[in-house]
């Protein structure tokens, strides 16, 4: 279908570059084809992504699904813009969502950008739905969650077409394009996708070079109990062995680790080196639970 024209696309005007990022990838060996499936052999989302980001890619990614397209443009492997046909990824159903809007104001909005052909963020300020200091963060809030609206698919297809980008109007965001990967799995992947990503509940992971990872834990926004569980891939201890190492739970333990593996940070053995069994907790810690619930809202 067409795109929706209100504000299913999301760009601002201003916008200036924080600099190179760190990378995170521990080889040369990111490559990724300029169209292929989405699948859970290599090309799952979050693999293509990281693949993009590391290789510094500029241009236009396109996801298709039998009921969706939604495109990312990067910026040297930053997401800079997104659109979608869905209309619920609309800045104004976001914004409803999170309680930002009323009911009343939500309708009213949609029918003023339907009449005028103006974006959603310029009418809410003008309307005085949205105050002007709080139209930046909504923009760039709208762009993430597109873009973490993708790591929900598990079937599709994608194509990059390079040296593209929409216009000279770009969002910078704040967040290292790592910490959305990061934020993408933990928000979208359960356990048994995970479990089936990484192979088997008795994959063993392995961080060739741990100092580099723990120096990335601050930009990629890494929580206390996934810093934990990250000093325990040590080629040995299968995720089981490891959430009981770093007292977490095993759904942190497999993001945490899949999120390495997509980042090109871990290396996935698939023989377990220990031979007792250890039962994997489908539960996860109660401590992180309110997290958990409030991203799976978005």
């Amino acid at each position: 279908g067409d795109f929706a024209t209100d504000d299913t696309d999301t760009r601002v005007p201003e916008w200036s570059d924080t600099g190179t990022l760190p990378r995170i990838r521990t080889d040369s060996a990111a490559q990724t084809e300029a169209k292929g499936t989405i699948d859970s052999a290599g090309n799952d989302v979050a693999m293509i992504l990281a693949r993009l980001f590391d290789l510094g890619v500029t241009g236009r990614v396109t996801f298709s699904n039998s009921s969706a397209e939604k495109i990312v443009y990067l910026d040297r492997g930053k997401p800079v813009f997104a659109t979608s046909n869905l209309p619920h990824d609309r800045m104004g159903d976001l914004l409803y969502r999170e309680g930002k809007l009323t009911r009343k104001q939500h309708v009213a909005s949609r029918e003023l950008v339907a009449g005028s052909g103006k974006r959603m963020g310029e009418t809410l300020v003008a309307e005085g739905f949205l105050k002007p200091k709080e139209l930046m963060p909504a923009v760039r809030r709208h762009l993430e969650d597109l873009v973490y609206s993708l790591f929900a698919w598990i079937e599709g297809s994608f194509e990059v077409v390079e040296d593209v980008l929409p216009s000279s109007e770009q969002i910078r965001l704040t967040r290292h394009p790592g910490a959305l990967i990061v934020e993408g799995i933990r928000r979208k992947y359960d356990l048994p996708r995970l479990v089936s990503l990484l192979g088997s509940p008795e994959a063993v992971l392995d961080v060739p070079e741990p100092e580099r990872v723990r120096a990335l834990a601050k930009p990629i926004e890494l929580l206390p109990s996934e810093e934990r569980a990250i000093e325990f891939f040590d080629g040995q201890r299968n995720l089981a062995q490891v959430a009981e190492r770093a007292k977490a739970d095993a759904l942190t333990v497999a993001q945490v680790g899949f999120s390495l593996v997509a980042l090109g940070a871990a290396e996935i053995i698939r023989e377990t080196v220990f031979e007792r069994e250890t039962t994997i907790d489908l539960h996860q810690s109660s401590a992180e639970e309110d997290i958990s619930i409030d991203r799976e809202r978005i």
